[in-house]
C-alpha cells in the first residue's frame, strides 16, 4: 500500500474479529515502529504484547475501577453520568485479539537537567513524543497489513495499575494501549480542517 494512501485510509477501528493476529504480522508492526525518530537516538520505548484474554479482562476491570473512583470524587459531582459515560470508549480494548501496550522512560539530557537545576524547566517529554512518533508508524503498518487498531490513551487513567498487572519496571510509564485485530466496522475517516485553518507561513 502506498504510504499516502494508508495514511488517507487510516481510521480509529473500535471492534474486531475474533481471528488472532500472527505474530509475523505483529513483529512487522513493531519492526517498523521502532523505526521512529527519537531524541538522541534514545528509543525510549517499550512494547508489551498482549494475547492472554484474562489479562486483558484485568486491565479493563482496571480502568473500569479507576473510572468509578473518580465518579467519588467531590470534583464530579454532578458529572457522574458524563464520566460513566467514558467507560465504552475507554476499555473496548479486551474485544480485539491483540494489545500492545506502550511505555516510555524517561531519560534527562544534560540542558534539561541545568535548565531545571536554574528553575526553568523544559516543559517538552521527549520519551512520550518520541513513543507518539512509534505509535503513528505501528499504526501505518497495521493499515497497510489490512488491520484495523486504534491509539487509546483513556486507559492511562489507571496508569499506575496497568504497569503493575503487566510487569514493567518502576522507570517505564504508560503511554497508551493499541489493539489490534480484523476490523468488524468499517466507518470512514473523519474530516480534517482545512490546511489554511492550521497552517501559517512567515
Amino acid at each position: 500500500m502506498d504510504l499516502f494512501e494508508a495514511i488517507n485510509n487510516r481510521c480509529s477501528i473500535r471492534k474486531f474479529e475474533g481471528t488472532p493476529v500472527p505474530r509475523e504480522d505483529i513483529e512487522k508492526m513493531l519492526a517498523t515502529a521502532i523505526r521512529a525518530p527519537s531524541g538522541a537516538n534514545s528509543q525510549p520505548w517499550r512494547f508489551v504484547v498482549i494475547e492472554n484474554k484474562a489479562l486483558l479482562a484485568n486491565l479493563r476491570k482496571a480502568v473500569e475501577d479507576k473510572l468509578a473512583e473518580i465518579t467519588t470524587w467531590d470534583e464530579a459531582k454532578g458529572l457522574e453520568s458524563k464520566v460513566e459515560a467514558y467507560a465504552r470508549y475507554f476499555t473496548f480494548f479486551d474485544q480485539a485479539p491483540v494489545v500492545i501496550t506502550v511505555f516510555g522512560c524517561e531519560a534527562p539530557s544534560v540542558i534539561s537537567s541545568i535548565m531545571a537545576a536554574h528553575g526553568q524547566p523544559r516543559k517538552i517529554n521527549s520519551a512520550k513524543q518520541s513513543c507518539g512518533a512509534a505509535i503513528q508508524n505501528l499504526l501505518l503498518a497495521a493499515e497497510a497489513l489490512g488491520y484495523g487498531a486504534c491509539w487509546m490513551t483513556g486507559p492511562t487513567i489507571a496508569d499506575k495499575a496497568i504497569e503493575k498487572l503487566v510487569g514493567v519496571g518502576e522507570e517505564w510509564f504508560l503511554v497508551a494501549l493499541i489493539p489490534i485485530g480484523k476490523p468488524k466496522e468499517n466507518p470512514h475517516s473523519r474530516s480534517r480542517k482545512e490546511l489554511s485553518e492550521v497552517v501559517e507561513y512567515r
